[in-house]
């Protein structure tokens, strides 16, 4: 495989950080209004819409999705644009010259996103790797870790629940285990931000914020179980989470995680690491 990688300089002297994050206040509502303001993603740069949201919101300024993008070595597709959605035009005005390669190894790895976040932090922020084993109780015992630390997690969208899902079937999974959802809105490689879960007497669901406001105004509500699935990926390639933690904390992260079974570490999703 040949890879045309092209770097773009960046303006280090502009990143600087200018607040802390909390701790004491859930990820996901101090990031709610940044989320909604930065749908949709550039197409392609699904990881590095995150990788941006996560440096911005612990206050970082000047980073975009295209400096995370460069910095991760994100592959670019070659050949036209196609809409990512139904109904959702390509979004290409790439601000900064990405590497490309064939469709099958586009996108971003996991590893050098991670650098990337670590790197644009000016080593302040780590980022460890779960790469399973996934299961539902697996799913929500990540969730219910902490929940100032946001979590990236790379899937394959197939196994989902379509967006729309709505209140009845998603307290008829809760109440009963049923898993009458809507059918996946795409079936792709992904990053997504799961934020938090609802347990219930027969299982559990899991609220997901996605990318796009055409996917449930860029959150929906999937089965605990189908999130396992969807970071297991039954598309021949590995997925997993992205933990986000003060440098001063990861090394405790990682003994808790290790401790409670799972196994910490990076995968392979099928994107080259070039960086």
């Amino acid at each position: 495989m040949q890879v045309a990688h092209r770097r773009a300089e960046a303006n280090w002297d502009s990143v600087a950080p200018v607040i802390s994050a909390s701790a004491s206040t859930g990820w996901a509502a101090r990031t709610a209004d940044l989320h909604a303001a930065s749908m949709p993603q550039k197409d392609n740069l699904c990881g590095a819409f995150w990788g941006a949201l996560v440096l911005t919101a612990a206050g970082y300024e000047h980073i975009d999705q295209d400096l995370v993008a460069l910095e991760s070595g994100t592959l670019l597709p070659d050949g036209p644009p196609h809409p990512p959605l139904p109904g959702v035009e390509p979004s290409v005005d790439y601000r900064l010259e990405l590497g490309v390669a064939p469709e099958p190894q586009s996108g971003t790895a996991a590893a050098p996103l991670a650098r990337a976040i670590t790197r644009l932090s000016r080593g302040e922020l780590e980022v460890v790797g779960v790469a399973g084993p996934w299961t539902a109780e697996r799913v929500w015992a990540l969730l219910e870790l902490d929940p100032a630390l946001p979590l990236i997690a790379n899937i394959d969208t197939a196994p989902l629940w379509g967006s729309a899902a709505t209140d009845e079937q998603c307290r008829a999974h809760l109440e009963q285990g049923s898993d009458d959802g809507p059918p996946a809105d795409w079936s792709v490689g992904h990053f997504a931000n799961p934020v938090a879960v609802e347990r219930g007497r027969a299982g559990a669901i899991v609220t997901v914020r996605d990318t796009y406001p055409a996917l449930g105004g860029g959150t929906h509500r999937q089965p605990a179980a189908r999130m396992a699935d969807a970071l297991t990926r039954g598309d021949g390639r590995e997925g997993g989470v992205l933990v986000v933690v003060p440098a001063a904390r990861a090394e405790q992260l990682r003994q808790r995680l290790e401790a409670d079974g799972f196994r910490v570490g990076f995968w392979d999703n099928g994107t080259p690491d070039i960086v």
